[in-house]
């Protein structure tokens, strides 16, 4: 597991091993990472939350680095000590691209930071169908009580769930739900659950 450097900034890299490619939201780190070759199929990147504002900054920052590639993000897990890793990896040929990263996507080529590697996970997601894809369904009720039985194992995150804004239990419900088989799923809980017992937001 890479470890954490100085505990000077807010949101930082881990020290990565030598075959990964940091893809950090930290800016002055980008035009060199740019005239690296990143690898072909994963990176991690470690942040330091000691101010939540500047992290998810820096989390979206190195999202828009990885798009610029063709590249994709995966759940930011927690490793404790207010310490997280969000893993990047190659696109998949058929994965969807949600609504958030195409516009992201059309306003990295408007500014002239995508790739070729970038324009052609484009072109080929064009071509299979998988960039203009409908709206998801909002999410209802009755899924937000599937999420909330499944809770019930923890009295703790229940409370916490309930009384989180609405928007909030959408989003929760809407990412538990999204999980393609049941061994996800069971993770994707754990994750929440721990995350509801410190009575904090989906990242």
């Amino acid at each position: 597991m890479p470890a954490a450097t100085s505990s000077s900034t807010a949101a930082r890299k881990f020290s990565l091993a030598s075959t990964s490619w940091s893809i950090s939201g930290i800016r002055s780190s980008q035009p060199a990472l740019r005239r690296g070759r990143p690898p072909r199929y994963c990176a991690e990147v470690g942040y330091v939350s000691a101010n939540s504002s500047r992290m998810r900054r820096a989390v979206g920052e190195a999202l828009e680095e990885a798009l610029c590639f063709g590249w994709i993000d995966g759940r930011l897990e927690s490793l404790g000590a207010e310490q997280y890793l969000k893993r990047f990896t190659p696109r998949r040929k058929r994965s969807v691209w949600s609504e958030r990263n195409r516009k992201l996507a059309r306003r990295l080529i408007e500014e002239g930071r995508m790739t070729e590697a970038g324009k052609a996970a484009i072109a080929q997601a064009q071509k299979l169908g998988t960039w203009d894809t409908p709206k998801p369904a909002p999410i209802t009720d009755v899924e937000i009580d599937v999420l909330a039985e499944a809770l019930s194992g923890s009295e703790k995150a229940l409370t916490n769930f309930l009384n989180m804004s609405a928007s909030v239990k959408r989003t929760y419900t809407a990412f538990y739900l999204s999980a393609k088989g049941e061994d996800t799923r069971k993770r994707r809980l754990d994750g929440i659950i721990e995350r509801l017992k410190e009575n904090k937001k989906p990242m």
